[in-house]
């Protein structure tokens, strides 16, 4: 498991824990200090992670070492307010998203090191003047990119070609709701997509080169008139429950995505402005309370779906990713 945030200076930025003994505890493995690594992207051989940063953007890549990885090259640029970032193993595409300039940029690793020369997309502000990007995810064969532009309320298609990307579609959802990250389910050709403004699941239908907006479905229960944003997005292993983050009413709306989507329970337990979650493991959600300055593991029930409790936690200051 990784855990990683914006920290602070002199502080672990980046840690790796694994069970350790019969016992089945936690123990720390591996540790980065890099700056504010607020999201990130890993599998067993790599690791990229961005800096989020009002100065600058910065993005970086590790490969694998021991128990942990080992930095080996880093990217610089104008660019600042990264949020989002995501690794296209087939292409070699780095996809890094802008929150506070509406820009894409699109890097590479080539070689094990970032080709020096990335592109920059520049989407277009809406009424208000505002561009902000929050996610860039690819669907499973690597062959489409889905853009959140959270500010202008669309989903922009990308194809991903040899030589980058391609603009395609723009999908454009409800004013004002603010698309904010997104999960792609290429078994049902669906999109599903959480959002931080009106804390709605957004389900698009996918038919060949047509998406349509299928429906909306509230993340809290009716009657909450409290402060509360959309938060994070992710689906179970076996592809039939979908779990979104409120950050203020501090839960996870459960939904079941099998046939019809339809959400049948609200988990209230969580730490507070649950800002990340993911599934750890098929009986493990990790939740990371940005707030609080804690993550957490909750148990959960892989036949029904239902969150049960909470299993283990972990300090860490500011925490935004959990995977």
């Amino acid at each position: 498991m990784i855990i990683a945030g914006y920290s602070k200076d002199g502080c672990d930025s980046i840690e790796k824990w694994v069970k350790k003994g019969e016992t089945g505890d936690y123990a720390k493995v591996w540790t980065s200090d890099i700056k504010a690594p607020s999201y990130i992207d890993y599998d067993d051989d790599c690791l990229l992670a961005i800096t989020a940063s009002k100065q600058e953007g910065v993005l970086h890549y590790f490969e694998a070492e021991g128990e942990g990885y080992k930095k080996v090259d880093e990217l610089v640029f104008d660019t600042m307010g990264l949020c989002h970032i995501a690794y296209l193993r087939k292409s070699g595409l780095v996809l890094a998203s802008s929150y506070h300039q509406g820009v894409l940029v699109v890097a590479r690793i080539a070689s094990g090191k970032f080709d020096r020369s990335p592109a920059f997309i520049h989407q277009q502000p809406g009424q208000d003047g505002l561009s902000r990007i929050h996610c860039a995810v690819p669907n499973c064969d690597e062959s489409l990119v889905y853009v959140a532009n959270i500010a202008t309320d669309q989903i922009y298609v990308y194809k991903v070609k040899e030589e980058g990307l391609e603009q395609f579609k723009v999908i454009d959802v409800k004013e004002g709701c603010g698309p904010r990250h997104i999960v792609v389910d290429d078994a049902r050709n669906r999109l599903y997509v959480v959002t931080e403004y009106s804390c709605d699941v957004i389900v698009i239908d996918i038919n060949g080169d047509d998406y349509q907006v299928n429906s909306y479905h509230p993340m809290l229960p009716e009657g909450f008139e409290g402060v509360n944003d959309g938060g994070a997005i992710d689906v179970s292993g076996d592809n039939r429950f979908l779990y979104v983050t409120n950050r203020g009413h501090d839960s996870v709306a459960c939904f079941n995505i099998e046939n019809e989507v339809k959400r049948f329970d609200i988990y209230t337990h969580t730490g507070h402005w649950p800002r990340h979650m993911s599934m750890v493991t098929d009986t493990l959600v990790g939740v990371a309370n940005r707030r609080e300055n804690m993550v957490e593991l909750i148990e959960r029930d892989p036949l029904t779906g239902k969150l049960l409790g909470r299993v283990a936690t972990f300090d860490y200051i500011e925490p935004s990713f959990v995977h």
